[in-house]
């Protein structure tokens, strides 16, 4: 994992995982002025009217933005197996972003989960030794196969949740948020594979592109509806765990990228994986317990029946929305 490519790829993955941190912390920071009371159009306009007139929520979706370019970068630069666990390192940016900004230290106890999270994710990045490169069009059935499977066990999830109380609605929204914004980010690959080889132009003429418009949208709905659902604490670690996990397999089995064969060597990168994995829940959820609603500013008002505060959400993939979420309860 040493050519230049690869460590390109990697430098813009965690330079997006910063950015997506940043710009969570400076949403939650000028969010007393925001909030949305339901999804008829006049809510949602007023909503829009709320944060339009708001620079710092301006600053942040800029901020986002570019981490969504650099994101689209390094999935282009490097493979999936790559760029979606490095990610994982978004929760741990917004933990020091968020304490920073708020003027509270770190504490022990996710400064050793962090380690944690860190030395997995280096465990697995040096014994896997993901490939830099261009990977290939994606294997047609293989991609066809898991394309299928996620789309039925997200749509089982959702009509599951629809019958389950906050918790578990929240848990199951957010694991169905983590797949979708899996599959977007081997279509971002592809599409950026495509506008390199054949131009820009030849991008939006390319099933990818619309492809990765529809399951990136359906990927933010179902995130805000998990975020809206029950506590922050329930719904950020799934959708942070099964992104990087989901990824993995889709480079492994959809675009050929390798890993270092041979039993120890699997042993060893699964094990990583798995540490990195638990690390990030543990952190998701400190994240979720953690996070306060912004404080209503004095010409805001009490928040009305069914009002949705605004509070800092971990983007999972590129997530360049607001993150819509109640109070936590846990």
């Amino acid at each position: 994992m040493g050519d230049g490519p690869t460590i390109a790829a990697a430098g813009a993955a965690l330079g997006a995982s910063l950015l997506f941190a940043v710009g969570a912390a400076l949403q939650h920071r000028t969010s007393s002025g925001a909030r949305v009371t339901g999804f008829r159009p006049s809510q949602l306009a007023d909503f829009a009217r709320s944060v339009g007139r708001n620079p710092g929520w301006a600053l942040a979706i800029g901020v986002e933005a570019i981490g969504v370019s650099l994101h689209a970068v390094a999935l282009h630069l490097g493979t999936l197996v790559l760029v979606q666990p490095l990610l994982v390192s978004t929760i741990v940016f917004a933990l020091a972003v968020r304490r920073r900004m708020d003027c509270r230290p770190v504490g022990g106890p996710e400064l050793r989960w962090a380690l944690v999270l860190t030395g997995g994710l280096a465990l697995f990045l040096v014994l896997s030794n993901p490939s830099a490169g261009q990977a290939g069009r994606p294997d047609q059935w293989p991609a066809v196969a898991l394309s299928v499977g996620c789309a039925v066990a997200v749509v089982v999830m959702v009509l599951v949740a629809r019958a389950l109380e906050a918790r578990p609605r929240a848990f199951l929204l957010g694991t169905a948020s983590g797949i979708t914004f899996a599959g977007a980010a081997a279509l971002i690959k592809t599409t950026g594979d495509i506008a390199t080889s054949h131009g820009v132009a030849a991008m939006f003429t390319q099933w990818p592109f619309w492809a990765t418009l529809v399951v990136g949208g359906t990927g933010m709905v179902l995130s805000q509806v998990a975020l809206q659902s029950g506590p922050l604490s329930a719904s950020l670690p799934p959708a942070q765990a099964i992104n990087p996990l989901l990824s993995v397999l889709l480079g492994v089995v959809v675009y050929d990228e390798p890993l270092r064969h041979g039993l120890l060597p699997l042993c060893a990168q699964v094990t990583g994986l798995l540490v990195c994995l638990g690390a990030t829940v543990v952190l998701a959820r400190a994240e979720g317990m953690s996070a306060r609603p912004a404080k209503n500013s004095a010409q805001a008002g009490p928040p009305g029946p069914g009002t949705v505060d605004i509070a800092a959400a971990v983007p999972s993939m590129g997530r360049a929305l607001p993150s819509l979420t109640k109070p936590d309860q846990a």
